[in-house]
């Protein structure tokens, strides 16, 4: 009996320290982005992720289920490039309203101001990276022997604000270097990173000498998109959607998220909370009629949407619209 109950015993002691590995491992996973956004974020101060890489101003990763705000900011000479992943943002460079969709990328010349459209960044999952264009870096650029270092940093240089689309092995290659500058150092931290910028940058000088317009959506895409455009008030089903170009659900889903960049049910969701936010922008009607008419069937469910893809609530967002257009030299303030 004794026996027994110290098997048992052992048991439960071995379950906990099972499940507290599971807990740590699992709020060591939720922290990585957060690290790669303290070693240097799209925004404010941050410090160099190498000191030995004079090259690498700043990188990261970023998954938001929620808006969240974005002001206008610039970085003296630093090229930025965005690349979104996944999801669909809406961005402001130079004045210029930027929408971009999951595998495309966003080059930002040196000291050009940008942010999000609204003073906001939608929910998605976006990589970023700066890289440092200084005077005294040219001839030894990345390490680089000097012909080399010379056309690297000329080509980089010459890089415009552009929107294009991202190979495959983008993703993977950002991946790679942002867990890299996020691993614990060892004797060769800076070579491998060195190695995994390179090869990004490499890629990117490849695809911005190849930029081509945005491809268009396939014409069973665009008749999905169309009929979700027409039908806000009642939405339909991802079913009748499928049915009515002669797919599977399922492979709907799939295409649909290979060309417009996210779940065609997300898609539908941001548009109807569009269709809500300049009902609400331009005009009074209370807010339980704005969301039977966009189909959210409760002012609480709208608000609920509005504000993870907002960044805001209804009402909030309505006042401020209502202050600026009262005030027009003072800014609609982001709600937090």
């Amino acid at each position: 009996m004794h026996m027994r109950a110290m098997q048992r015993d052992q048991n439960h002691t071995t379950y906990e320290i099972e499940l507290a590995c599971r807990r740590l491992w699992f709020l060591n996973q939720r922290m990585k982005p957060e690290v790669a956004r303290a070693r240097g974020g799209p925004t404010g101060d941050w410090k160099r992720p190498f000191a030995e890489l004079p090259e690498l101003a700043h990188c990261g990763y970023r998954q938001l289920r929620s808006a969240e705000p974005l002001p206008m900011h610039c970085h003296d000479g630093v090229l930025e490039i965005c690349f979104v992943h996944r999801g669909h943002v809406t961005w402001r460079a130079e004045g210029r309203i930027c929408p971009l969709v999951g595998g495309e990328v966003l080059c930002i010349a040196p000291g050009r101001p940008h942010g999000g459209h609204d003073g906001l960044n939608q929910p998605s999952s976006v990589y970023w990276l700066g890289l440092q264009l200084s005077e005294k870096l040219p001839e030894a650029y990345l390490s680089l022997p000097r012909e080399e270092a010379l056309l690297v940093y000329g080509e980089l240089a010459a890089l415009p604000t552009a929107i294009f689309p991202a190979t495959d092995t983008f993703a993977s290659r950002f991946d790679r270097l942002v867990r890299l500058i996020g691993a614990p150092r060892h004797v060769m931290a800076v070579t491998e990173v060195r190695a995994a910028l390179l090869g990004l940058v490499v890629e990117l000088i490849r695809v911005s000498r190849h930029r081509e317009p945005r491809p268009k959506w396939s014409e069973e895409i665009a008749s999905v998109i169309e009929l979700m455009r027409k039908h806000v008030t009642w939405a339909l089903s991802i079913e009748d959607l499928a049915d009515r170009v002669g797919w599977s659900p399922s492979h709907l889903k799939a295409r649909f998220r290979r060309e417009v960049g996210m779940p065609p049910a997300e898609f539908y969701l941001r548009h109807r909370v569009e269709c809500a936010r300049q009902e609400i922008m331009t005009t009074q009607t209370p807010l339980a009629r704005v969301a039977q008419e966009y189909g959210f069937g409760s002012s609480q469910y709208l608000a609920t949407c509005f504000r993870r893809i907002t960044g805001r609530s209804p009402s909030s967002y309505r006042a401020a619209r209502t202050s600026c257009r009262n005030h027009p030299n003072k800014r609609p303030a982001i709600e937090r």
